[in-house]
């Protein structure tokens, strides 16, 4: 892990979440504040690290701001399955129980940079980009059991690319 929170966080590092939180819902300024203020307790991690493991408490919701991380269930054989990618913009640990358990490990592919949600409250704005950024994270999960279950290798490839493409771009990382 390296530490990168400095006393005037580089706010450019939130452009692609805000775009991809924006696009869930319109944020107002007051949203768009608790995220900036969020960066000062901006982190980075390098791969393999792993940012939530199965079984074990959730201690809190991260914003991804940076890099690319897999979400992925271990086998006892050794074996990883890759359930999904988590790109800038999504978030980690985004759950409403009172004491959350993960359900699945999250492990950086990339270098990463994450810093912890604002907590729910703070803006009816970001309540619901949570929401709705829980349900998008729902529907690439099946989306992800219909690539398994009723698509080639081929035609797997070809869809998972076309969902990352549009989850890029929607951020801002796809140019042209």
């Amino acid at each position: 892990m390296i530490g990168l929170a400095t006393s005037q966080p580089n706010t450019s590092i939130l452009t692609p979440a805000v775009r991809r939180l924006n696009a869930l819902t319109a944020l107002d300024a007051d949203a768009i504040e608790a995220l900036r203020a969020a960066l000062v307790r901006v982190r980075a991690y390098h791969p393999p690290h792993e940012l939530l493991v199965e079984g074990r408490k959730i201690t809190e919701t991260l914003l991804f701001l940076d890099g690319w991380a897999a979400r992925v269930r271990n086998l006892p054989d050794g074996r990883r399955a890759i359930m999904n990618f988590l790109l800038p913009g999504d978030l980690i640990g985004n759950c409403d129980y009172d004491h959350p358990v993960a359900a699945s490990t999250v492990v950086a592919l990339t270098r990463v940079v994450v810093c912890p949600a604002p907590p729910r409250g703070q803006s009816p704005a970001l309540d619901r980009a949570y929401k709705l950024s829980r349900a998008t994270e729902e529907a690439y999960l099946l989306a992800q059991i219909t690539r398994l279950s009723r698509l080639n290798a081929h035609d797997r490839l070809a869809d998972l690319l076309l969902e990352l493409l549009e989850r890029l771009d929607v951020a801002g990382l796809a140019p042209n």
